[in-house]
């Protein structure tokens, strides 16, 4: 119900915005919302998605046998009461008597209206093996199912499942006792990264009142997941995560808008509805700028961060995590709380699918594969460290 309330409000936004994002008047702007809502944009994304897999899967048949045959795969384990609420999860190899690894829950991008956990069966395998753990990957209402704030919900009831003795028993407790780790790719990595933070506040100041769909306070974490009762600390404390990575994220709404205008794609793309459609909540559904205005306290429940951008990237510019990254460390270091493992990384001749595409189809010695696994790999290496001085 929250997550219909939320598109409802989107879209009588949208009616009220007669010019639409480009000035392209009245009725080419409804007309362009009406592509946007009955998916078209949804369907025309993610059949050229599919469409690139299979070609370059005809070189890699090896690639197909392993997406369709997973072998160590559980698949469609729910987490939530919608359809998409769906997760596959890849054990790792390692044996649990080398010792407990955290979890980590991967959630696609897609610009908040595409994509889905079925094109990222192989990343996840092969996540997994890189980095020595348990990687699920979640799947989530989008626009225009959901608006950003129903996807954050999503990523809260995610985040609480996997801690959940239903999730301990899929995910290995002794994993999830470890650590629970989220990581996003583009809208993923926003909306992972403001679930990441609007926990933190939640538990530090015990249901400070989290933003909600009309961008104004709400009842704290009882709102995110859609509790019945009054949420109790362990539950708060559930959906707080333990670390994130963020992989060419967008964290600043307003500042991609302006940077989709200029390529001529604000129109079609879905983030203007998804994310409210107007400069208030633009501002509250932005990362980057919920970060400067955090509490200390919540600064210093802030978990563990990584953030990887390519240099190369045409999608969503590295100044994106540039941005991020300095607006975590100005709260950090204004709470007092500097985090040893929080880093952020551009990295050279790489764009925006590449972070997941060319690891996802087992290239070798490229920017993605030479890098980015390292990156994450220590980062998890370095969390674990940490946890267990």
């Amino acid at each position: 119900p929250a997550q219909r309330g939320a598109q409802a409000l989107c879209m009588a936004q949208l009616r009220d915005d007669a010019g639409g994002s480009g000035g392209g008047g009245g009725l080419t702007a409804r007309l362009l919302d009406v592509v946007r809502n009955v998916g078209l944009v949804r369907g025309l994304s993610d059949g050229s998605a599919l469409a690139t897999g299979l070609r370059r899967a005809v070189d890699k048949p090896a690639l197909i046998g392993a997406y369709l045959r997973p072998q160590r795969a559980v698949l469609d384990v729910t987490y939530g009461a919608a359809a998409e609420q769906r997760l596959d999860v890849v054990p790792r190899r390692s044996d649990a008597a080398a010792g407990a690894r955290p979890v980590v829950l991967f959630f696609h991008g897609g610009a908040w209206g595409s994509g889905t956990k079925l094109f990222y069966r192989n990343f996840a395998r092969r996540l997994s093996d890189e980095v020595d753990a348990t990687v699920a990957v979640v799947g989530y209402p989008v626009y225009p199912t959901a608006t950003a704030w129903g996807q954050v919900s999503s990523v809260a009831l995610a985040t609480r499942w996997a801690r959940s003795p239903a999730g301990r028993a899929v995910l290995g407790a002794a994993d999830v006792d470890a650590g629970v780790l989220l990581c996003g790719h583009s809208s993923g990595a926003h909306i992972t990264s403001l679930s990441a933070i609007w926990a933190a506040e939640d538990v530090a100041n015990a249901g400070f009142g989290d933003r909600d769909e009309d961008g104004d306070e709400a009842p704290g974490l009882k709102h995110m997941i859609h509790a019945a009762t009054e949420v109790t600390v362990e539950e708060r404390l559930a959906v707080l995560p333990d670390g994130f990575v963020g992989l060419a994220g967008v964290y600043d709404i307003r500042k991609h808008y302006a940077f989709e205008t200029s390529r001529g794609v604000a129109d079609v793309s879905p983030m203007k509805p998804a994310c409210g459609g107007s400069p208030k909540l633009f501002d509250a559904m932005s990362p980057a700028q919920e970060v400067e205005r955090m509490s200390d306290a919540a600064a210093a429940r802030m978990p563990k961060v990584l953030l990887v951008h390519g240099d190369s990237d045409e999608i969503v510019p590295y100044s994106s995590t540039n941005g991020m990254a300095e607006a975590l460390a100005s709260a950090r270091e204004r709470a007092g709380a500097v985090a040893a493992s929080d880093a952020s990384f551009i990295i050279e001749d790489v764009g925006h699918a590449e972070v997941v595409t060319e690891i996802a189809f087992e290239e070798d010695e490229t920017p993605s594969v030479d890098k980015v696994f390292p990156l994450v790999r220590r980062f998890v290496d370095e969390f674990l460290a940490e946890q267990t001085r």
